[in-house]
This record gives C-alpha cells, structure tokens and sequence, in this order.
C-alpha cells in the first residue's frame, strides 16, 4: 500500500486528538465539572475534657496528672533492670 504522506498525518493527528481528548475526559473533566459538595452539613470538633466526665478512666488510659517516674509503676521497674543490666554489663567490661 503506497499510500501519500498526509494520510500518515492525518492518522497521527487524529489519533493524538482521540488521546487528548480521552484523557480529558477522564482525568481533567471529572474534576472541572464535578459540583462542590455541601459544606453546611459539617460539624464541628467538640472538645471534652477528660477530668470532667464522671466515673473511672476507661481501660488503657493512662492518668496524666500523676507525676511521672511514681513508685511501683510499670516504667520504674523496666528502668531498674536497664540500669543494673548496664551495671553488669559495664562490670564485665572491665574485668
């Protein structure tokens, strides 16, 4: 098939239009004419306070006006043996 030169052309313009126009419609278009939804049904953020609500701290929760480092806390007792570990380890160290 001989077929002219502006037939080839032709070819590619149209397929590049048929791509230009496909990745319009389904990239930019949705964007362009997608209609803004309805602000007014937002609510806003309440805050509550958690010292407020009667009752005991649910499970998990941890008190936050307790002074860090109380006796018999779970973090006393992991520091405690971090620190004789390195106290061993240090020890054995150096002899």
């Amino acid at each position: 098939m001989d077929y002219p030169s502006h037939w080839r052309m032709a070819y590619l313009a149209a397929f590049f239009a048929h791509l230009f126009a496909w990745l319009f419609v389904s990239l930019a278009a949705p964007h362009l004419f997608h209609a803004l939804p309805d602000v007014s049904g937002t609510q806003e953020i309440e805050w509550v306070d958690a010292a407020e609500l009667p009752g005991e701290l649910p499970a998990g929760a941890q008190n936050i006006d307790a002074p860090p480092g109380e006796p018999g806390t779970p973090g006393e007792a992991a520091a405690e043996a971090v620190a004789a570990d390195a106290e061993a380890t240090a020890e054995a160290a150096f002899d």
